[in-house]
């Protein structure tokens, strides 16, 4: 065992310093500038699978005078459980860390650049791409020192695969909303509009639909929401939305004492609810109003389970014979 500590620190002082760093400062994080990622085969980056997310980036700290051309490091991504892979032009963090490479004989281990995080340089979930970060158009083609913004920002453009899920018809950049937070909130948000929220009722914070207004459900009780929305804006003062379960493109809502407001997405017109449900045709009767636990004003037949009521409660439809009780320790049954 103290031959391999001896070996590992042997390993560590033949690492090369940057300029006048001591050996263990160069293991610490700082910027990266993408210059490109690798997606696929297709890129000149790839040998192996594991290539598939790897990055070229401009070290930040270090290499901020350097011609991009000449910029030559590259990083895997650090967790890939949870990735957020970047787009050329946006900033991530980088760490250095001890990983397999491959070698002409095997597989070893090596001090290597991993990266992780996207910088919100433009508090833009969707897309932050930067044609300048920490440096300026001189170092990024020294044979052409005159690039004007736009000229360095359609290089990054150029090795983006899919512009268009990241601009609008007038070729503005989306920013996709994301969710409005609510004290204490645990929020993953996706770049395209995909959200979780693990949070809980607040009896003062009015933004969420399950929240105040002499509204059901106790403070502090846990909610739990998965949705996604293709609503976007071009501007940040509008890039937040509390999220609504009518307007939402998909939803699914994991409650405990709340009271979600819900419509049907369906026309009593088909012959299929008649069929299978026992409903009355009325081709003149649509569907209209919330479903709630209390009330079916549209006289489907939903199986609701209300978690603020005991657990044996009869649930029937309104207006219908249909009903079923169920007891202490049984599951519902249904055939919706």
């Amino acid at each position: 065992m103290s031959s391999f500590f001896t070996g590992l620190s042997e390993y560590l002082q033949q690492s090369t310093p940057t300029g006048d760093l001591d050996k263990l400062q160069q293991y610490k994080t700082f910027p990266g500038h993408v210059l490109a990622v690798c997606m696929g085969e297709g890129s000149p980056m790839y040998e192996t699978g594991r290539d598939i997310g790897k990055i070229k980036f401009r070290d930040l700290a270090r290499e901020y005078n350097k011609d991009e051309d000449l910029c030559t490091k590259v990083a895997y991504p650090l967790d890939r459980s949870i990735a957020r892979y970047p787009y050329p032009g946006e900033e991530v963090i980088i760490y250095r860390a001890f990983g397999e490479v491959t070698s002409p004989n095997a597989l070893t281990l090596s001090n290597i650049f991993y990266y992780t995080f996207v910088v919100s340089t433009h508090h833009n979930v969707t897309y932050n791409q930067n044609p300048f970060i920490g440096t300026d158009s001189l170092h990024v083609n020294s044979a052409n020192p005159f690039i004007s913004y736009d000229v360095a920002k359609r290089r990054f453009e150029k090795v983006t695969k899919d512009l268009n899920s990241v601009r609008d018809g007038a070729n503005k950049t989306k920013i996709y909303k994301q969710l409005r937070p609510q004290e204490g909130d645990f929020v993953l948000q996706g770049r395209f509009g995909q959200s979780i929220r693990m949070g809980s009722t607040s009896a003062v914070d009015t933004n969420n639909e399950w929240n105040g207004d002499g509204k059901p459900g106790v403070a502090g009780d846990g909610i739990m929401v998965l949705r996604v929305d293709r609503d976007n804006t071009i501007t940040e003062k509008d890039m937040y939305t509390s999220g609504l379960a009518d307007t939402d493109d998909a939803a699914i809502y994991l409650c405990t004492s709340q009271n979600i407001p819900l419509l049907l997405a369906c026309t009593k017109e088909m012959k299929s609810w008649g069929a299978s449900y026992g409903l009355v045709d009325n081709a003149a009767d649509q569907v209209g109003g919330a479903l709630t636990t209390n009330q079916d004003t549209s006289q489907l037949w939903q199986k609701v389970v209300d978690s603020t009521k005991p657990i044996d409660t009869v649930y029937q439809s309104v207006g219908g014979s249909s009903q079923q009780v169920i007891q202490p320790n049984q599951a519902p049954t249904t055939n919706l």
